[in-house]
């Protein structure tokens, strides 16, 4: 699934800690760690979505990217119950900026008058 927006927040990746304090870490040994960003969904009622992310790469990709750009975001939807109730997560697994449109129209209307082509 995509979801694509604005860039409006950027919430930190940090490592994940149990409520004991001790970090929790993957069954490497490597820390696990969590980040996530807020998009503005674009339409008639744009909605804020909250966007997790556990790839240490995409956290590189987000501090380069700068707020109000436009993205196009790859999720997964999840939901878990606990006790009769569910909780659900979007977690990204891909973001790519999306294309400047207004570039692109520009670089289409080139006037071709002066071309020597027939036709």
């Amino acid at each position: 699934m995509q979801v694509e927006g604005k860039l409006i927040k950027k919430l930190p990746f940090e490592q994940q800690k149990k409520k004991d304090g001790t970090l929790i870490t993957k069954k490497n040994g490597e820390p696990f760690c969590k980040g996530a960003i807020v998009i503005l969904q674009k339409g008639e009622y744009p909605k804020e979505v909250c966007i997790e992310y556990f790839k240490e790469e995409l956290s590189g990709f987000i501090a380069d990217t700068d707020l109000e750009t436009e993205l196009i975001v790859d999720v997964n939807l999840e939901s878990r119950a606990w006790q009769e109730r569910y909780f659900t997560s979007v977690n990204c697994w891909r973001i790519n900026k999306t294309a400047n449109v207004e570039a692109e129209n520009a670089c289409a209307n080139v006037d071709d008058s002066e071309s020597d082509l027939p036709f």
